[in-house]
């Protein structure tokens, strides 16, 4: 028995003809049909009478269930979306060899690991074992942030007859900005003048 085969049918046969069947199992179980269905796992006995003598036979089955999930399942997102990272990691890990993944998000589906994404938002994991089609799920949310500097100023002075060099200045309250100047004549600058 597994996550995908809830069911189990036994089977009992006999060569001598009209052979009748009586089983009996866990919880209760009996049948006198030849192969019965049964949902619970456990020793199952049959007893095989045939009616022309009385004479009978007996045999026994072992019904196994085997209905664990993936184990040690996690998924994990590599950073923070920003300007700068367009594209992030998620990571789904598994105790349990031989998996299948499904990771599903907003426009998104992937059946790899480790796949990349670049937009924002829940992510979900489904972890499925091939072998009993049990699964376990996980999530994580990816985040963005891309928060343009915040009140950004710009002077900028005038050059003249007298004045054969103009001074440019900016500021901004955002703390650890990068400065990058482009101008005329191929212009460029990493100052804050």
């Amino acid at each position: 028995m597994t996550c995908i085969d809830t069911l189990v049918t036994l089977a009992a046969s006999s060569s001598t003809p009209g052979v009748t069947f009586d089983w009996n199992g866990p919880k209760g179980f009996t049948s006198t049909i030849k192969s019965p269905v049964t949902a619970n796992p456990g020793i199952y006995l049959v007893k095989m009478v045939n009616p022309a003598n009385g004479c009978t036979a007996r045999a026994s089955v072992a019904v196994n269930k085997n209905i664990a999930p993936p184990s040690g399942v996690s998924a994990t997102v590599s950073g923070i979306l920003t300007c700068k990272d367009t594209s992030v990691t998620l990571t789904g890990t598994s105790a349990t060899k031989g998996i299948r993944y499904d990771w599903s998000g907003p426009g998104f589906t992937s059946s790899i690991s480790n796949p990349k994404v670049s937009a924002s938002g829940a992510y979900a994991l489904k972890i499925t074992d091939p072998a009993n089609g049990c699964f376990s799920k996980a999530k994580v949310i990816v985040e963005q942030l891309k928060a343009l500097p915040e009140r950004v100023t710009v002077v900028s002075d005038t050059i003249t007859c007298k004045k054969a060099k103009a001074t440019l200045a900016v500021s901004t309250v955002t703390k650890g900005v990068i400065y990058s100047w482009l101008g005329p004549n191929a212009f460029t600058s990493q100052n804050q003048p």
